[in-house]
């Protein structure tokens, strides 16, 4: 079977997260195809929260994501 990494590994795999100014400001900016971009604009988003701006590049690059936010 696969193997999995324990804890020791897994902490070595985390990332501090980027700092405020370093996020995508703008749905743009985050690399989208332009039909998802007219589908945000459309529903009258125009920035991406902290939490969709860290993660959609990085998903996009194909790493895997987990991440906590608080919802409103």
């Amino acid at each position: 079977g696969t193997r999995r990494p324990g804890p020791a590994s897994f902490r070595a795999l985390m990332t501090t997260p980027p700092a405020d100014d370093a996020l995508p400001q703008t749905s743009a900016d985050l690399g989208l195809a332009e039909p998802v971009l007219r589908a945000v604009a459309d529903s009258g988003y125009e920035r991406p929260t902290p939490i969709q701006a860290g993660a959609i590049p990085l998903v996009l690059r194909g790493r895997d994501v987990m991440g906590l936010a608080q919802t409103g």
